[in-house]
């Protein structure tokens, strides 16, 4: 049985550089001989960088070994054996720009929210205020005339504080509904008490009877 032919099949192996490779453990197993923890801490230090972006020459490691002083690392990196690797700026995906955006936006509407709300804020409250004493001035209008006792003005006062009247018109409706219910109330005492007499005189005829 024959196998389907890839086109893979056909490319010929790479080659192999020897001398890369070679140079390449060679370096590898000179850097195991030689212990450069505080050499890389030291340097970065001096560099303002972090202990991964220190750069040593390979040609030179038996140099940055026997340095030992801040002074020797100075000298090291001052003659371009010792660097610090540029910064890796890593391409940011659409997506994460679209979200940096969408939520930039975001914050800016809550802003502009917050400043709106306060500006309407004083606006609302100079309204109130404003309302609140014309009809304030009204209840103390009718209070001189007469036209208001001061238990119902008291009432009335409080009332117009807790913003129960939308205006002074609310305000005068308000107190003629009052002013009905107190009559209608009085006119239902009166009538039980005229008829208290009528009620005794039918009693006292059912027990004489």
């Amino acid at each position: 049985m024959q196998h389907a032919v890839h086109e893979r099949d056909n490319i010929a192996p790479r080659e192999i550089d020897e001398e890369k490779v070679f140079d390449k453990i060679e370096r590898y197993v000179s850097w195991i001989d030689y212990d450069l923890t505080t050499q890389r801490r030291i340097a970065a230090q001096m560099l303002k960088a972090g202990k991964n972006r220190v750069w040593i020459d390979p040609e030179r490691l038996a140099d940055v070994a026997g340095a030992i002083t801040k002074q020797d690392i100075g000298r090291l990196i001052s003659q371009g054996v010792i660097k610090a690797k540029p910064k890796v700026r890593h391409k940011q995906c659409p997506c994460q720009v679209q979200k940096r955006a969408e939520k930039k936006r975001q914050a800016r509407e809550a802003l502009e929210r917050g400043a709106e709300q306060k500006a309407q804020g004083p606006r609302r409250k100079k309204s109130w205020i404003k309302n609140v004493r014309a009809q304030r001035r009204e209840l103390a209008r009718l209070r001189t005339d007469k036209k208001l006792v001061p238990s119902e003005y008291a009432r009335l006062y409080r009332m117009a504080g807790a913003g129960r009247f939308k205006d002074k018109s609310d305000l005068h409706l308000q107190i003629s509904k009052l002013k009905e219910s107190d009559i209608t109330e009085a006119g239902g005492e009166t009538g039980a008490e005229d008829n208290e007499p009528a009620k005794k005189r039918q009693r006292l005829k059912s027990d004489t009877g």
